[in-house]
């Protein structure tokens, strides 16, 4: 019925090339210091350490700069996708009878003792949105108006 995506602000032109040549110079950098350290300790464990902690600093980088978020509104429900590159992932799908509450970050939304389900990669501000589940999970989104607005119409006209 209804779909967008979250996306990321790309970065373009000469911020995007100097990332790129500062994280290889910090790699260069930190393979420089354990292989001395290595050195120095007569130990040679350190190098697999680093190589655990690219890995995870990885993962964190794809986590962190390259996802983005697909809401649909279906007739009965509404489907969250995580998407990262072209693969996208279901993460929580719920039927619109599910809902209990609905409303944004100023709303007195009570999410004491509340499972947060964060399908964002923003902060919590003034446009995060909050959708209450029937039991203990509050699913949290950053949706442009126009989303919000057609979730707002589906649930209305579902609880009449």
């Amino acid at each position: 019925m209804y779909e967008e995506t979250l996306k990321r602000k790309p970065l373009k032109g000469f911020k995007s090339f100097l990332l790129i040549i500062g994280l290889v110079f910090f790699i260069l950098a930190l393979m420089f210091i354990v292989g001395y350290l290595q050195y120095i300790w007569k130990i040679s464990y350190l190098q697999y350490i680093l190589f655990a902690g690219v890995i995870l600093f990885g993962i964190a980088f794809v986590r962190g700069y390259l996802t983005e978020y697909d809401y649909k509104i279906l007739e009965n429900g509404v489907q969250v996708y995580r998407r990262i590159g072209t693969r996208p992932k279901l993460l929580i799908e719920f039927s619109i009878r599910d809902i209990e509450r609905i409303g944004d970050f100023g709303d007195d939304m009570n999410l004491a003792g509340r499972k947060k389900m964060k399908l964002t990669f923003k902060r919590e501000d003034r446009d995060t949105y909050y959708i209450l589940l029937k039991g203990d999970v509050a699913v949290v989104l950053n949706p442009t108006d126009v989303f919000t607005q057609k979730l707002k119409e589906v649930y209305e006209k579902t609880n009449r």
